[in-house]
């Protein structure tokens, strides 16, 4: 009941892939049931919120706090986002270009994007934003 939290609170500071995750629920699952002595077919963490879960409830309320936050901290993120833009020479929204992670792994805000993306979750709404566009 513990060591998922407390990987998810680390989770604050790095971005894993679903891979990663995955493999980390595993290990942990297999330590349990080694340890409680119980069969390795038997599925009992089916109602335990696995670490990706936890990771992206931990991305969202991060970028959320950075985009929301105090004015240095809103200032920050958006030097840090046109940053991105530059070094990928791209003027469009992270979210719409689709770029490969390559050598910089360690960029918790591209990996943010990346993992949010995948599963559906957006910053931007560019639904209407495109509207707002083509109307001016």
């Amino acid at each position: 009941m513990v060591i998922i939290p407390r990987i998810g609170y680390q989770l604050a500071v790095i971005v894993l892939s679903k891979q990663e995750c995955t493999k980390m629920m595993m290990r942990i699952s297999a330590i349990i049931k080694k340890r409680e002595g119980l069969a390795k077919t038997v599925h009992f963490m089916k109602e335990v919120k696995t670490i990706y879960d936890h990771q992206l409830v931990m991305l969202c309320k991060n970028i959320l706090y950075q985009v929301n936050g105090n004015e240095k901290l809103k200032k920050i993120f958006a030097i840090k986002m046109a940053q991105e833009q530059k070094i990928i020479w791209t003027a469009k929204c992270l979210e719409e270009y689709n770029y490969n992670i390559g050598k910089d792994k360690n960029n918790w805000i591209k990996m943010a994007i990346k993992i949010l993306n995948e599963e559906d979750i957006y910053l931007c709404n560019h639904e209407i934003r495109d509207k707002i566009q083509i109307t001016l």
